[in-house]
């Protein structure tokens, strides 16, 4: 009489944990596609520390990826010797867009505003600590120091 018992609470205790333990989600394809006026080389490359993924750029110098990735992560896009941040999520479609000539100046993101914001961002870091010595920023008394830091922030929320 036990042993049915035993049988049945088995089971039924297989059957919860089964009823609540998610499933397993496929990763879901996310695309990447543009063009590269006057590329660097033939291929591109976007990777971060655990994926790397290529694509040929064809004679009309347009390329087109797709990749499979679980969670949103940061990314470089890689083109030849020229480099760029870029933002991703499972399922994106995102297109860029750039001539290498004027790289960072010139690259465009589309359905990516976080990229866009990544892109923008580097700019104006650029062009704020482009005729700044570092060294003496950090030497500054603390309410200049702090100053130059509040400026750069307003520019980067703006």
């Amino acid at each position: 009489m036990k042993t049915p018992i035993y049988s049945i609470s088995a089971i039924l205790a297989i059957a919860a944990i089964l009823y609540m333990s998610e499933p397993v989600k496929p990763p879901v394809k996310t695309f990447i596609s543009g063009v590269i006026t006057n590329p660097n080389s033939d291929s591109i490359k976007v990777y971060n520390q655990t994926h790397e993924f290529g694509a040929r750029v064809n004679y009309k110098n347009e390329f087109k990826m797709s990749m499979q990735i679980d969670s949103a992560d940061y990314f470089t896009f890689y083109d030849g010797n020229e480099t760029t941040a870029i933002y991703l999520k499972p399922g994106e479609c995102v297109k860029l867009s750039l001539d290498t000539e004027m790289f960072d100046e010139t690259i465009n993101y589309t359905n990516s505003e976080e990229s866009t914001f990544l892109s923008k961002k580097f700019l104006i870091e650029e062009e704020y600590f482009k005729a700044v010595d570092m060294d003496s920023i950090y030497s500054l008394e603390d309410s200049l120091y702090f100053e130059f830091f509040s400026a750069l922030e307003n520019s980067f929320l703006t």
